[in-house]
């Protein structure tokens, strides 16, 4: 199958999208690998990250802060960069009056996960004699700036105005971020930024 090039050159490309029924093969940058001759419309894919609870830039419900439950909220991903070999998540609030507050982090998040369910903030539930047959990875937790290691919710403080908590989510070269079961969530974005293939962010608001 030729390769479309340009100045002779055979390139790599994006994921592209059929416009006339030719096959198709999916590359990483620019040219697009055809058969048939038919025209083509190339299309980025998107790392993204969202939540069924919330839209972007929409209010976190009462339920995943200490208002109410302290629920993590659900969050689902798509199209992560190719090569990445795991995740690890932070949640944090810039406008906390002492500065940038870290509510929850998690990392060693394997890379074929595309979702976190509601409530794992509080804790993944593993056991050596069932994970290889589930693969459910042992993740490791976030030391929040309240000192604990576990998700804690959207607390500002009354009055101070709408925060906004930033859910950023980062793709990973290494299966392992860290062998350690624990980390500050400052630590662990420090860490991940040495080997991010890509991010994806969701943002929540929240006042009281």
């Amino acid at each position: 199958m030729p390769a479309a090039s340009r100045g002779g050159k055979q390139g790599k490309c994006f994921a592209a999208q059929v416009i006339d029924g030719a096959n198709i093969k999916r590359c990483k940058y620019q040219a697009v690998q055809i058969s048939g001759g038919a025209s083509i419309r190339r299309t980025q894919m998107t790392f993204s990250l969202k939540s069924p609870a919330f839209g972007d830039g929409g209010r976190i419900p009462a339920k995943y802060t200490p208002d109410e439950d302290d629920l993590s909220p659900p969050l689902e991903w798509s199209d992560p960069p190719v090569g990445t070999k795991s995740f690890a998540l932070v949640v944090e609030d810039p406008d906390a009056p002492s500065g940038t507050f870290h509510h929850w982090g998690l990392y060693n998040i394997m890379g074929e996960r595309t979702l976190l369910p509601e409530g794992i903030g509080h804790g993944a539930k593993t056991n050596a004699k069932t994970d290889a047959k589930t693969k459910t990875e042992r993740l490791g937790k976030g030391i929040n700036d309240f000192g604990e290691p576990r998700y804690h919710g959207p607390a500002p403080p009354k009055g101070h105005g709408t925060h906004h908590y930033h859910f950023k989510l980062a793709a990973l070269d290494v299966e392992a971020l860290s062998r350690a079961p624990e980390m500050s969530v400052a630590d662990i974005w420090k860490s991940a930024e040495k080997h991010m293939l890509g991010q994806a962010e969701l943002i929540g608001i929240y006042s009281r």
